[in-house]
């Protein structure tokens, strides 16, 4: 056999069977089981009752925390579905625990690009990205992007960039297309993608990825202490996240402006 380098590819062209011979051993695919951890996300409201009658110039006052504490209590679901860590915490008299993310889910095709998004590069790892899909071969997917990577592809996709008013439709936000040769991605700014994270985006095959409610977003209302001269409301939601076949879905992590 001919001498190869460590790591290099090899191309199995199948078997050759010889003449009269019995039917070879089967093979299957080895089932992995795979978990996430439900987390309980809990967003406060506190006024006092005095607070509460008071007539305000913005309008009743209860009314505008509970509308505030309810965006704050989504976007902490989405950060965790973006950045969550799996974990459990025994140590307390009951358990906490925290749903892992996109961040913990996608290992293989990651592109640390360290610097400036160029064209080529970026269609060379779609080639991997598209390879994969959760129900064949996917030719669409969504990259939730920072501002930084909107705008490098912004600057290098000329005809290859459209508005597409019929998934801004379906996901209810601006949605932009990159026809690729592998796939059209379907571009979403994502606001969150900002400090820390700027420069990073997810690329999701949308088929691979399930919300799973333990207990469904609610507002429990007047849970204050008995007697206190107040009320407290709460948003309350326990959920995870599950996602399917890795291999479909990729991130983007240091494009600079």
């Amino acid at each position: 056999a001919a001498a190869i380098a460590d790591n290099a590819w090899l191309l199995n062209l199948g078997p050759a069977s010889m003449e009269g011979d019995v039917s070879p051993t089967a093979k299957s695919t080895l089932k992995v089981t795979k978990f996430n951890y439900t987390q309980i996300f809990k967003e406060p409201v506190h006024i006092t009752k005095t607070g509460e009658n008071a007539k305000l110039y913005g309008g009743n006052e209860r009314m505008r925390q509970r509308k505030k504490a309810g965006a704050v209590h989504a976007r902490n679901i989405e950060q965790a579905f973006l950045h969550g860590e799996k974990a459990i915490d025994l140590s307390g008299a009951h358990p906490v625990r925290s749903m892992g993310g996109l961040d913990e889910h996608i290992t293989t095709n990651v592109f640390a690009v360290g610097g400036a998004l160029t064209k080529a590069a970026f269609d060379a790892w779609l080639g991997d990205v598209f390879r994969f899909g959760v129900k064949g071969m996917r030719k669409s997917k969504i990259l939730y992007a920072s501002n930084e990577i909107c705008a490098a592809i912004s600057g290098w996709a000329g005809a290859q960039l459209i508005t597409n008013s019929k998934a801004s439709a379906t996901y209810g936000i601006r949605v932009t297309t990159y026809i690729s040769p592998h796939g059209d991605l379907h571009i979403i700014n994502h606001p969150l993608l900002e400090h820390g994270y700027a420069g990073t985006g997810y690329v999701v095959d949308i088929d691979g990825v399930y919300y799973r409610p333990f207990r469904r977003t609610v507002m429990e209302t007047n849970i204050q202490a008995p007697g206190e001269d107040a009320f407290k409301d709460q948003w309350i939601t326990e959920a995870t996240a599950s996602f399917a076949l890795e291999k479909a879905f990729g991130k983007l992590t240091g494009v600079t402006g």
